[in-house]
């Protein structure tokens, strides 16, 4: 049995379906994240699986029972709001025990033991320090912990939360993914975890549900995610800078395969476990490269591509070198050794076709990884 269960879940708000045919499921002390850009139907979700929203059809089970039409305070979920939601008049105290003084739940917490629940909390959260001050005098981290707080101190079956850090500065977010996964493992708590960062869902999630206009594209663990995406979309949202791509035909050639790369006059041959053309002597293809896989030579050699060395940025102790192809377009690479000496420079990229993706351009599902996939 599963800690939460949906299946097949629409939302609808008129002739707009927000949410489409929508299933996965949730072990118990799981963290599934669901990843799309804005408009997905990411916090749509999460509002129905909170009960602010109703249903178009679907169901949802938790731990084996149906809750789809209970109201949100009878489900045993806490959700967190991306604008934090707190009350500015209270202090970060009464904001954290705000939810166990409702109607519902205020007979069944003494005092002493609603006091003792947010220290824990708090103490969890390294703001013990904070519980007497307002919550209108707090920083954006400080919100974003209270409002955590508020979130745990209810110990529901399941935590919904939206965007949970998205509105903090770089270098708090960078901390802040490492500490909410530590809090959710002490905790054994069953997560929801909506983001539109990659890098965010690949910390934090057990599994990462990529959505697209409210329906599902790919489920998978984080290195499914990464490295055998099931189409396009999923590897244009996952990766700093993006994945690269190029137009091609794949073609047999004896025992291999190789693929022509028209406007660029080069063919790049390798090996596939998996038969690729169905029949067909050839195939239009989407060649997909990331920008970490590549390496910069500065001599043809086997399966390279040549081009000219156009900007070098530094970031970091990276460098993101964008190479110009003589049709327009370009590639970008992401090194560790520093190109300028070689600006304005014809160069060659070697690529290793077990770097390598193959997608069909009609409706970008890979067909190719490696010889893996």
């Amino acid at each position: 049995m599963y800690r939460l269960e949906v299946k097949n879940i629409t939302k609808k708000y008129g002739k707009l379906t927000a949410i489409k045919d929508l299933s996965f499921y949730c072990k118990e002390g799981e963290t599934v994240v669901l990843l799309g850009p804005t408009g997905a139907g990411k916090t749509t979700t999460l509002r129905c699986l909170s009960g602010l929203e109703d249903l178009t059809q679907g169901e949802i089970f938790l731990d084996g029972d149906n809750i789809s039409l209970l109201p949100p305070n009878k489900r045993e979920v806490a959700m967190f709001f991306e604008n934090y939601a707190l009350y500015p008049h209270l202090t970060v105290g009464e904001n954290m025990a705000y939810p166990l003084h409702a109607p519902d739940r205020k007979e069944k917490f003494s005092n002493d033991e609603i006091n003792k629940r947010v220290k824990e909390v708090a103490d969890l959260l390294q703001i013990p320090e904070l519980l007497d001050r307002k919550a209108d005098q707090l920083s954006g981290g400080q919100k974003q912990r209270t409002a955590l707080g508020r979130t745990l101190v209810r110990k529901p079956k399941v935590f919904l939360l939206d965007e949970p850090i998205a509105h903090l500065d770089a270098v708090l977010r960078h901390r802040m993914r490492g500490e909410m996964k530590k809090i959710f493992q002490e905790l054994k708590c069953t997560v929801v975890y909506v983001t539109h960062d990659y890098k965010e869902a690949l910390s934090i999630g057990d599994r990462i549900l990529v959505i697209r206009k409210g329906e599902l594209v790919q489920l998978g663990t984080p290195s499914d995610i990464w490295s055998k995406m099931s189409e396009i979309f999923v590897a244009k949202m996952v990766g700093d800078p993006p994945m690269n791509f190029l137009e091609g035909i794949v073609k047999k050639k004896g025992d291999h395969y190789l693929v022509e790369l028209p406007k660029l006059k080069t063919d790049l041959n390798f090996d596939s476990k998996k038969e690729l053309l169905n029949g067909k002597s050839e195939m239009e293809v989407l060649l997909g490269v990331r920008p970490t896989d590549v390496s910069i030579l500065n001599k043809e050699t086997t399966n390279s591509l040549k081009g000219k060395l156009a900007v070098v940025e530094p970031i970091s102790s990276n460098y993101e070198v964008t190479i110009a192809f003589p049709d327009k377009s370009t590639f970008k690479i992401k090194t560790k050794k520093n190109y300028e000496d070689f600006l304005d420079k014809e160069v060659w990229i070697a690529i290793n076709s077990e770097k390598m993706y193959l997608f069909l351009p009609q409706d970008g599902k890979a067909i190719y990884h490696g010889g893996n996939f």
